[in-house]
């Protein structure tokens, strides 16, 4: 029986090959710490494994034969219309604020006076998180998949993909870290979860149609750290007030907004999110 060359077989199945790596490299770091692992190395574990989608976007870059530096040029465009910095920036702000203000019209207590000591924090926060701390995931999920799923399938088809995988990706920093469990007992915990993971297609529908009318990675992993860090920042209660039962309305409120966005998004596009090439099925 023949081998099929290695850049060969990624080329004809790079999508396969993406998320099987990713999942490989991050999972495979992170195991330590689901393991139970505390000691010195747990934050570079952390951090080494969230660059899992972006190690698997570079090595399949080159094992394809393609160069890393246009791939990585191609990814670093900034030269967009001024008003998609302001989206990127502006609309998780405008989200966060929507779901803050039904929060209170729903009876829940909130300082809103705390935002105004938070914004020097959130601007240094939103630089750490585009290097740090979510964004860094774009070279790989919008820099690398995304592209070749639209190649494959529809916009929604490929974004719906793409968020699952995204979304499940997260899975062993919640069971590592108990902060990303926020206080949850096990039976809400699932359910939450699973909310999380509508979340985050939700959020993978609005930085799919971003990508797709800029062709500008750089423009998505700015709005990945904009909705990273606006919902650490900009939620109106003490930092140790967002658990257990607020965290859990502050989800059900989050994910529904982002439904009515994700309609709106769908309706006003004719469903193709901004894309504008065919795709292949």
């Amino acid at each position: 029986m023949q081998l099929i060359p290695l850049h060969r077989w990624i080329n004809h199945h790079p999508i396969t090959a993406f998320f099987s790596l990713t999942y490989c490299l991050s999972w495979g770091i992170w195991l330590p710490l689901v393991l139970g692992y505390k000691g010195n190395l747990s934050n570079a574990l952390f951090l080494t494994g969230i660059f899992g989608p972006a190690f698997a976007a570079a090595i399949l870059t080159k094992l394809s034969g393609r160069s890393i530096w246009a791939w990585l040029r191609h990814i670093l465009r900034w030269r967009v219309r001024p008003v998609w910095y302001l989206v990127a920036l502006g609309f998780p702000m405008l989200l966060i604020s929507a779901v803050s203000v039904i929060f209170v019209l729903l009876g829940y207590p909130a300082n809103f006076s705390l935002l105004s000591d938070r914004i020097p924090a959130y601007l240094s926060g939103l630089l750490f998180v585009m290097v740090l701390g979510g964004g860094q995931e774009e070279f790989g999920w919008r820099g690398f998949a995304l592209p070749h799923l639209q190649q494959r399938y529809s916009p929604i088809v490929s974004t719906l993909i793409l968020g699952i995988f995204w979304g499940l990706w997260h899975l062993p920093i919640v069971a590592a870290n108990s902060e990303f469990q926020h206080s949850l007992a096990m039976e809400t915990l699932l359910p939450i979860l699973l909310l999380s993971l509508w979340q985050v297609i939700g959020y993978a529908f609005c930085l799919t149609w971003l990508f797709n009318r800029t062709q500008s990675v750089l423009l998505t992993i700015l709005l990945h750290a904009s909705f990273n860090t606006a919902n650490e920042f900009l939620v109106p209660l003490p930092f140790d007030q967002v658990e257990g039962s607020n965290y859990q309305t502050l989800s059900v409120i989050m994910a529904i907004v982002l439904t009515i966005i994700v309609i709106l998004l769908l309706t006003s596009t004719h469903k193709r999110l901004g894309y504008q090439h065919k795709f292949l099925s």
